[in-house]
């Protein structure tokens, strides 16, 4: 397996804790999208030197990603 599967991997892993499989997609409303993906991206990854995707966003871009 090579590491862009075992990334995706994890990355569904972490979005199933808001979205087990039971749940029907149609039936998730979009603030708890917005919501899952907020908590999501504002998790410190090891890889980016424990910043969030937030941070680094920021940081590279001068856009504050989160008021979108």
């Amino acid at each position: 397996m090579n590491m862009k599967n075992i990334i995706l991997m994890l990355a569904f892993g972490l979005l199933r804790q808001y979205f087990p499989k039971s749940m029907k997609l149609i039936d998730i409303a979009k603030d708890d999208v917005k919501i899952a993906v907020n908590k999501f991206n504002s998790r410190p990854r090891k890889c980016l030197g424990f910043k969030t995707p937030y941070q680094m966003f920021l940081e590279m871009t001068a856009v504050d990603s989160r008021q979108w």
